[in-house]
């Protein structure tokens, strides 16, 4: 079989290569490549905007990242289903510098890590030591009646768990619903910050029985560098596949003409070899006498 017949029965098996090839990049770039996130627009709908009464207008919001987050049952979910699951804060200034509020709403990927979040966000915001280090006490439990389920606790500045009109006092609730988990806090003097703290909670509540507590908050993006290092890649080995056959065939064919060139050498060097060897056989011959003269010479 000759070698341009080789090369062609080769070809398909080529594409063949080349399309699994193909295929394979296809896949691992669906795989490695995609970032899958939560969308800011969506996750921000998630958390009432509007102010409590006594509070700035304009409030400090922003999403942060839920695997930094002090939760675990969060962490692991951010780790699991990055694209569903969610921090987001939003904080209120009051009209002192002594008072503020503030709304913390996770988003989770199912109702069961929703409510894993709750367990451990109830245990961080309303154990009795975790203002501790800021200098506070705790001062009991709070109820909220108009959200169920919603567990609260109240902290008062100094070494005494009293409440007057004029105590500096922090107040939280936590409480979900559906795959989202809120914390409200708001600090401030004496009732002001259990009064602010009630409103907010029942704000977002409201907010959320009206916007839907089981969003939908994945996106994907594909970022722009390792789509084209990917891209370069794949071509690269594409070329590889597609190429190889020519290589082969034209070191195939250099070869095979070297071979020639050699077999022509070695048939021309053998021919003026002949050529000479007859040359050399014919002047000798030339240079002896012939036979007659040679016998009259052996007569005399």
């Amino acid at each position: 079989m000759r070698l341009d017949r080789v090369v062609r029965s080769n070809r398909l098996w080529r594409w063949v290569l080349a399309t699994v090839v193909l295929g394979l990049a296809a896949l691992g770039y669906a795989l490695t490549i995609p970032v899958r996130h939560p969308a800011a627009a969506r996750v921000a709908a998630l958390a009432v905007t509007r102010p409590v009464a006594g509070f700035q207008a304009h409030p400090h919001a922003g999403q942060s990242s839920a695997t930094a987050s002090l939760l675990s049952a969060v962490k692991a979910a951010a780790a699991a289903t990055p694209g569903e699951t969610a921090v987001y804060t939003v904080t209120w200034k009051g009209k002192s510098k002594s008072s503020a509020t503030a709304l913390v709403v996770l988003a989770l990927p199912t109702v069961q890590d929703a409510r894993a979040a709750r367990t451990e966000a109830q245990k961080s915001y309303l154990n009795r030591a975790s203002l501790t280090p800021a200098g506070y006490v705790y001062a009991g439990s709070l109820a909220l009646a108009s959200v169920p389920g919603a567990k609260g606790a109240t902290f008062t500045g100094g070494t005494s768990p009293v409440t007057t009109a004029t105590t500096r006092r922090t107040d939280a609730e936590v409480y979900a619903l559906g795959r989202v988990v809120v914390v409200a806090t708001s600090q401030g003097p004496g009732s002001q910050a259990k009064a602010a703290v009630d409103r907010l909670a029942l704000s977002e509540y409201r907010h959320l029985q009206r916007t839907g507590s089981s969003p939908s908050l994945g996106t994907t993006s594909f970022p722009l560098v390792a789509t084209l290092s990917y891209a370069g890649v794949t071509g690269a080995v594409l070329l590889v596949v597609l190429a190889s056959p020519w290589a082969v065939a034209a070191v195939r064919r250099r070869r095979e003409a070297a071979w020639e060139a050699a077999v022509r050498r070695e048939r021309a060097s053998r021919g003026s070899k002949v050529v000479k060897r007859r040359a050399g056989r014919a002047a000798a011959a030339r240079s002896r006498p012939p036979r007659s003269a040679a016998r009259i010479r052996g007569r005399r």
